[in-house]
């Protein structure tokens, strides 16, 4: 039994490690997570009381599914729950595992970064190939570039690296081995493929987070003048590397218009009109129904039925989403809904500044990337966040 319970931990630092790669394994690693679990489980953890209070994370499932079989077909919209079931699958499975979180946080933060370094160069790989063959650069960037996750996503993974490396840099991390020249290595690595990703978002989130630790690393004395100077100075020489590319200046044009203009864009095949036209869509429908929601599923037909209306086509035949996971629960399950999120982020985020640093900034991250996609839509954006909100949620309530 104890050979099954090592054999379970080893799965969950794959799962780690597979998050940033190819989604099918890490869908297979659940599924065997869950098979050694239904062996070798210690159900009777869950009835504990600090362990009812973890149970609370599953509300983001549980909830959907209420409204489901009291308003909805359950029969017809089952499909939306099971995309979502990693809500449900990682906080009843941690719960009953024989896993020590403590000792085994640090080895799933390093998992998780190699793992990201490893789809990186996956990516530069076999851009390169196509880059051969084609003789055109545009295999090096957004969805040529990231062939395992929309490069959304994946600049999500490399942007959340970044800062544990970070803070591994600045505070330490006990038990995660990597040294000073290995984790700004990697952090340069994942500067330069966010950059070439020409996501809007990632650059602007992954900037405040760099800037931020860096001050506070030269204020705390973490980094000599020399490596201080020496990262200032490769990220300098990325950043000008990057910026040769005309479709990176295009880009980062486009940052800047979004920034300062992003009410006023109506160009709603460019991204920003996109989810302009999206969030006018959702509120409008809000409106209409507050407090219960359309339902799981039905939000987004709502959102069709906008679109169609206002003469939208382009989102209509496209199917756009909220494109802001606050809107999107808020569409789908009302106010409840709405305010059970905010206190599973944004609240609880602030409670752990004090305690729970890279809690903090993970939430924080994830409420950044929430304003503009419904990542709790995806397989990507679920199983990342249901997997490592577990783990630090988990470790909050220990504490």
């Amino acid at each position: 039994m104890n050979k099954i319970r090592n054999y379970v931990n080893y799965l969950w630092l794959g799962l780690a490690f597979s998050i940033p790669l190819y989604k099918p394994i890490t869908i297979y690693l659940m599924i065997l997570i869950g098979l050694s679990l239904l062996i070798t489980g210690k159900y009777q953890n869950i009835v504990k009381r600090k362990n009812l209070l973890k149970l609370t994370l599953t509300l983001l499932w549980i909830l959907p599914m209420f409204q489901l079989v009291l308003i909805g077909d359950l029969n017809d919209e089952w499909h939306h729950l099971e995309i979502k079931l990693s809500l449900l699958f990682f906080p009843f499975f941690l719960l009953t595992a024989d896993f020590d979180l403590k000792k085994h946080l640090p080895n799933i933060f390093k998992m998780f970064i190699l793992g990201c370094v490893m789809a990186s160069f996956l990516c530069l790989i076999n851009s390169a190939f196509c880059f051969i063959s084609s003789d055109t650069t545009s295999s090096f960037f957004y969805k040529e570039l990231s062939i395992f996750h929309h490069p959304s996503y994946f600049a999500l993974f490399l942007t959340f690296s970044t800062s544990i490396l970070l803070h591994h840099l600045i505070y330490g991390i006990k038990g995660m081995k990597l040294n000073r020249q290995q984790s700004i290595f990697f952090m340069l690595l994942f500067a330069l493929i966010i950059i070439l990703l020409t996501s809007r978002s990632a650059w602007i989130i992954f900037s405040l987070l760099v800037v931020t630790f860096l001050a506070i690393a030269f204020y705390k004395k973490r980094l000599t003048n020399r490596q201080f100077s020496l990262i200032c100075f490769a990220i300098v020489i990325v950043l000008g590397t990057a910026y040769s590319q005309e479709k990176i200046r295009w880009r980062i044009n486009e940052v800047f218009k979004y920034t300062l203009h992003a009410s006023s864009q109506s160009n709603y095949p460019s991204s920003t009109g996109t989810r302009s036209k999206a969030w006018e869509a959702s509120f409008n429908s809000i409106a209409h129904s507050p407090w219960l929601g359309y339902g799981l599923g039905n939000g987004n037909n709502k959102l069709k039925s906008y679109y169609n209306e206002k003469g939208y086509q382009y989102l209509y035949k496209r199917n756009t989403n909220a494109h802001n996971q606050f809107l999107q629960t808020a569409l789908d399950h009302g106010v409840l809904g709405l305010l059970c999120l905010i206190t599973l982020t944004i609240v609880v985020g602030i409670i752990s500044l004090k305690n729970q640093k890279l809690m903090a900034i993970f939430l924080f991250i994830i409420s950044l990337n929430f304003l503009t996609e419904s990542m709790l839509e995806t397989q990507s954006g679920i199983v990342f966040f249901s997997f490592f909100n577990t783990l630090f949620y988990f470790k909050l309530i220990d504490n």
